[in-house]
């Protein structure tokens, strides 16, 4: 049904050490793959990982998660709708005594 979820469930400490590599290009320690392996299997409800699922491929499946490109939060974001509550904004004034700008 999900072939590609099974495989990387199946592999999930090679693929979680690919993940990191590719996202931040340094190697994770064993602890922290540990770590994030027993978080997944807590989340799924797991005891144990399935067999591996072994395909051609020279690297694990690919593990992609959505949304993290546009992390900052900046991007995606809808307007606010007509009849949800407008705040205004604070300015912020940086005049020195005179009255002038910085």
């Amino acid at each position: 049904e999900y072939k590609s979820f099974d495989k990387i469930v199946s592999r999930l400490p090679e693929v979680v050490k690919h993940f990191f590599l590719k996202q931040w290009h340094e190697t994770i320690s064993e602890e922290n793959v540990n770590k994030a392996v027993e978080l997944v299997m807590n989340h799924l409800g797991l005891k144990t990982l399935p067999q591996p699922i072994l395909g051609s491929g020279k690297f694990p499946p690919v593990l992609k998660i959505r949304g993290l490109l546009h992390r900052d939060g900046t991007k995606g974001k809808l307007p606010p709708s007509d009849d949800s509550p407008v705040q205004e904004e604070k300015v912020i004034n940086n005049e020195n005594e005179d009255g002038e700008g910085d």
